[in-house]
């Protein structure tokens, strides 16, 4: 199998510009179910919005599971200081020390 840099940072793009906080991931959850469902995959979703897709494979016995969150989940901006600097509050499990870097607007 062939890996398609520019294939990747298309798909990356398209996921990564659909606004997703937690609470609000309908229509990343949809279009990822519409794509999973091109290639082929079947699809199902729960009661709390999340989306199961199976590949069927020729062995019952041994399966692998993938699982992600597709929510924007990491940090909100709590603060600008007055020397511009943006100070965080952490939501979810993100990289604290990523969010622990103090960056100038």
């Amino acid at each position: 199998m062939k890996f398609d840099l520019n294939s990747t940072i298309f798909v990356m793009r398209k996921y990564l510009d659909i606004p997703s906080p937690t609470g609000y991931t309908d229509i990343a959850v949809l279009e990822c179910k519409k794509d999973f469902e091109k290639l082929g995959l079947e699809c199902n979703l729960t009661k709390k919005g999340c989306l199961i897709a199976t590949l069927q494979g020729e062995d019952d016995e041994n399966q692998v599971t993938v699982s992600a969150h597709m929510d924007t989940l990491g940090a909100m901006v709590k603060e600008i200081t007055s020397d511009g600097k943006r100070k965080y509050h952490k939501i979810g499990g993100g990289c604290w020390d990523l969010l622990n870097v103090r960056t100038v607007l």
